[in-house]
């Protein structure tokens, strides 16, 4: 939410800011303003409620333009059929694969950091004005509990861990946890339900070999052809029942909410050289560099594949939401490997990057390990993993 709100920023006014600019103007805003911003952002997903209620002016007068969309996603008054409200389709923000692959880099844990030095002393720095509202913000809106009367925020007395939350979500959504625990190694504790969708990373990466297979023998008019077109379309089938399943009646639509709007401010926090950045003396090339210095900074490194998490990231939650909105069949299923539509960059774009966190290279032919193997051993999880399958890098 917060990395479209800076973008629609850029695209104001005869002389609208640079991307850096447009980050540092969003830290200037009160906690309220950013509140209110969510608040309606989830009101325009609620359907006829949301159209009735005039989101998209309330919008405009708060914060000076429309809600974002994706082109790819429906209108939010469609999203919910009257006659089957058992059947929620995506919502209008990004997918929670989006925050959970930004989690990955370990990004959260290296801000907590970076936020106890400047709330408890100036071993950092003094910082300026744009920096402090920042501060304040980020303590306000991830770290009180003072929101409960806000939908922005699931925490409460039963639910007192936030990161536990999110952990909870990935986990009942993918059948997969986080590739690190605690900042001292431990396991991280979260409640792991029995009811989760464990068969998630085998039908996906499925998919993405699937994919590559069928992008290989794209321009095959002479020898033999072995694109499969009924695989992929079961394997897109699968998913989207499988994804849905985990949304009836709005379930971990809250949850996913407060998500990705997290992961996006702190990715919007390193998306560029801004005052954050400057003044943690972090600049940087690209979204993981930046990260790995602040990491440096306060003796925290983020993870190792940063750039592979941040790069994905986009791209897996076009595709997921695209696939649980029913868009494939078999008039169009080629548009995940044709190299013509941009459905088919996103795919490639998902198996580099996959392949290279993963460790597990979807070029090279042959099925997935079977689901009973997804507990992966100690020595391929990543320190202070739990011991669930994870997109941790084999080592």
């Amino acid at each position: 939410m917060f990395m479209r709100l800076a973008e629609e920023l850029t695209r104001i006014g005869n002389n609208p800011p640079t991307w850096p600019e447009a980050a540092n103007r969003v830290f200037r805003y009160r906690p309220i303003e950013l509140l209110n911003h969510l608040e309606l952002y989830w009101i325009a997903n609620q359907g006829e409620n949301g159209r009735d209620l005039g989101a998209n002016e309330l919008m405009r007068q708060n914060l000076g333009f429309n809600i974002p969309t994706d082109p790819i996603i429906l209108d939010p008054t469609t999203l919910h059929d009257p006659e089957h409200p058992e059947e929620h389709l995506s919502p209008i923000w990004p997918h929670l694969i989006y925050a959970y692959s930004i989690e990955n880099t370990r990004i959260i844990a290296v801000f907590q950091r970076v936020l106890r030095e400047m709330l408890t002393g100036e071993r950092l720095g003094r910082p300026n004005e744009t920096v402090l509202s920042w501060l304040r913000t980020t303590e306000e809106l991830f770290y009180t509990d003072r929101l409960g009367r806000w939908i922005f925020s699931p925490v409460s007395r039963l639910r007192d861990d936030a990161t536990a939350i999110r952990r909870n979500a990935y986990y009942r959504m993918f059948g997969m946890d986080l590739n690190h625990g605690t900042d001292d190694g431990r396991s991280y504790p979260y409640p792991r339900p029995e009811v989760a969708n464990r068969g998630f990373v085998q039908a996906f990466e499925q998919l993405l070999r699937e994919t590559w297979r069928a992008y290989s023998n794209r321009n095959n008019q002479i020898g033999q052809n072995t694109t499969d077109r009924a695989s992929l379309l079961d394997l897109v089938y699968r998913l989207r029942d499988m994804l849905r399943d985990r949304r009836i009646y709005g379930s971990l639509a809250r949850e996913e909410f407060y998500s990705v709007a997290t992961l996006s401010w702190f990715h919007l926090t390193v998306s560029a050289d801004n005052e954050v950045v400057t003044f943690l003396q972090a600049q940087g090339n690209n979204w993981a560099e930046r990260l790995r210095a602040i990491g440096e900074r306060v003796a925290l490194p983020a993870h190792s594949r940063s750039y592979n998490y941040f790069s994905m990231a986009n791209e897996l939650s076009q595709i997921l939401i695209t696939i649980e909105n029913n868009y494939f069949n078999e008039d169009n299923i080629e548009t995940l490997y044709n190299d013509t539509d941009e459905t088919s960059q996103q795919m490639l774009t998902i198996i580099n990057h996959w392949s290279a966190a993963t460790g597990r290279n979807l070029k090279e032919p042959g099925l997935y390990l079977p689901e009973t193997s997804f507990a992966m051993s100690r020595s391929l999880v990543q320190q202070g993993g739990n011991g669930y399958h994870s997109l941790a890098k084999a080592k």
